[in-house]
């Protein structure tokens, strides 16, 4: 069993307000990387700013309920409209080069065009969430070259930045309202997705066939990357609750975390009288862990990082005992931490986090 130990510091002290701030210091960027041959999707900067205060209103209603206060993100706000900024990037290539490779090496690609038209990734104090078009619709009717990944610290080490990657028309989607239409697509063809006719193997089981399903999967995938980004761990304790007994029915009975396949769930929390009901239950949430770890997030209007440079470290290797009468495992771990002490520790086995401890 893999067990790794992460160990959080809080600073005492935030750091000091400006009299007239340009931009707060932990601040969320977009930005999308449109191919050579394409085109801003029709009402992009209204659909993201739609988009981004659904997910900042979500991540606020899950601290709060967990105790933190209504406490969210900031995003980068247009100069011109105090709405979410979308930042927009033509690359100089095709969609076919950027999306050729492997998914990890599409996503550094599209991270690189990020960079190169100057746009701040990896900048301490800045997490950068990137859309796409470089999607294409396979001829069953399905999505392809589909990139969702998400990283804290991606460079050095950084643990006060973050990445986060997710193409495919999720823009689009939020301009349709497609979470809250249940309207089934096999049959039919959907501008949104391409020009293919749609099947019932065009959709992975938890989509549903159903634009409300899939607009849920890719919105609730974004802000499942975002969390990433903010240097979340997967939770799959939720698995076994996922589907039950259903695990072939496509209704499937969706209980849920964020950071588990909770994502998938996002439309009941959007609209929790049409797709959470008694017969088909969906609820979509943070759990603990990521809740604690998000109260001491600066992005989160945490500790200040620059108050606190120095990272807790762990004085050797965690002593592992496990005790098969029992089924149990005993971690045995020394950690300090120079200036603040030690404000969270987690337990990750590679699955989920097992323990977590706030200081």
């Amino acid at each position: 069993m893999l067990l790794v130990v992460t160990v959080c510091a809080a600073s005492a002290s935030h750091g000091a307000l400006q009299s007239e701030p340009v931009e707060p210091p932990y601040t969320v960027h977009g930005v999308i990387v449109l191919p050579a041959e394409g085109s801003l999707p029709e009402g992009a900067a209204d659909a993201y700013a739609t988009l981004i205060a659904d997910v900042q209103a979500f991540f606020a209603n899950e601290m709060e309920r967990h105790g933190y206060g209504r406490r969210t993100f900031t995003h980068e706000l247009d100069a011109d409209t105090g709405l979410p900024k979308l930042h927009v990037v033509q690359a100089e290539v095709s969609r076919e080069l950027l999306a050729e490779g492997t998914t990890r090496q599409h996503h550094d690609k599209l991270i690189g065009q990020a960079i190169m038209a100057g746009l701040g990734v990896d900048t301490p104090g800045q997490v950068w969430m990137i859309l796409s078009e470089t999607w294409t619709q396979a001829e069953d009717g399905s999505l392809d070259d589909i990139v969702a990944l998400g990283i804290r610290g991606r460079r050095d080490g950084n643990e006060n930045n973050g990445v986060g990657v997710r193409n495919g028309p999720i823009l689009q989607a939020v301009r349709t309202n497609a979470i809250d239409d249940d309207s089934g697509l096999i049959g039919t063809t959907w501008d949104v997705l391409g020009p293919q006719p749609l099947t019932i193997d065009s959709f992975r089981w938890f989509e549903h066939a159903t634009r409300s399903g899939l607009a849920s999967s890719m919105i609730g995938s974004f802000a499942h990357e975002l969390g990433h980004a903010f240097g979340l761990l997967h939770v799959y304790e939720n698995d076994r609750l996922w589907t039950g007994d259903l695990l072939d029915d496509r209704r499937g009975v969706h209980f849920g975390v964020l950071m588990g396949n909770g994502f998938r769930a996002w439309r009941s929390w959007v609209e929790p009288s049409v797709f959470s009901t008694p017969e088909t239950p969906e609820v979509v949430s943070i759990d603990a862990s990521s809740a604690a770890l998000l109260s001491l997030s600066p992005f989160f209007d945490g500790s200040d990082p620059s108050a606190d440079p120095t990272p807790p470290v762990l004085a050797a290797a965690p002593l592992t005992a496990f005790d098969a009468d029992s089924s149990t495992v005993t971690v045995a771990a020394s950690v300090s931490d120079a200036e603040s002490g030690i404000a969270c520790v987690q337990l990750y086995n590679g699955i989920e986090v097992v323990w977590t401890r706030l200081y």
